[in-house]
């Protein structure tokens, strides 16, 4: 049961092909350690893996760190680690969950930056966050700053506290969301949410809450 929800203003940078307006920065990305890539090479049933090999490849010679999760946690763990580099996302709306929430967790003297490479099942943030969708453009996106601040939120559940970004759920759509994540991955992403839709609407209940702003 939800305790409590609350959310706070909390700006960082993000990493975009949107042209340079309304607040949108551009110019050469400053020299300093090579941004940190972080893969989640299962997302979206294997596509983030498959994606980033071509994007790899078309940005050989960048200087980048790679890495790679293994487990729910590893991309926080990345995150929390990057410093004050610019951090890549290569996985889908779960992967960009536990970076943000990496990122954030510790007072920074600037806000951090972060870019999307989204390929994950349900992609939602792609929807609101542009990035480059062909590897070809990834080296250039890169190289580039272009940026704008955007919100960050905070949860405070019985479970603990949370960042978020782009939305967060609770009620039927959350059970959705969890529905759809135990399903099938051979099913893929639109399968699996449309039967998670229609199995939530037959079964779900009202729960009482008590939201504190």
């Amino acid at each position: 049961m939800v305790r409590s929800a609350a959310t706070r203003r909390k700006a960082f940078r993000l990493g975009s092909r949107t042209p340079a307006a309304d607040g949108t920065r551009r110019g050469e990305r400053p020299t300093g350690p090579p941004p940190l890539v972080i893969v989640n090479p299962v997302a979206g049933s294997g596509r983030a893996g498959r994606f980033w090999k071509h994007c790899a490849t078309a940005c050989a010679g960048l200087p980048l760190e790679v890495l790679e999760t293994t487990r729910r946690g590893d991309a926080t763990s990345y995150a929390e680690g990057a410093g004050e580099r610019l951090v890549i996302v290569v996985g889908g709306d779960g992967t960009a969950h536990e970076v943000v929430n990496g990122l954030l967790r510790r007072p920074r003297p600037r806000p951090p930056r972060i870019g999307f490479l989204q390929r994950g099942t349900g992609a939602d943030l792609r929807r609101t966050i542009p990035g480059p969708r062909r590897p070809e453009e990834v080296a250039a996106w890169i190289t580039i700053d272009r940026w704008r601040p955007i919100d960050a939120g905070i949860l405070t559940s019985s479970t603990g506290r949370e960042f978020f970004i782009n939305v967060a759920d609770v009620g039927i759509g959350a059970e959705v969301l969890r529905r759809a994540a135990l399903g099938p991955a051979w099913a893929g992403g639109t399968v699996n949410f449309l039967a998670a839709a229609v199995i939530s609407l037959a079964v779900h209940r009202n729960a009482r809450v008590r939201i504190g702003l």
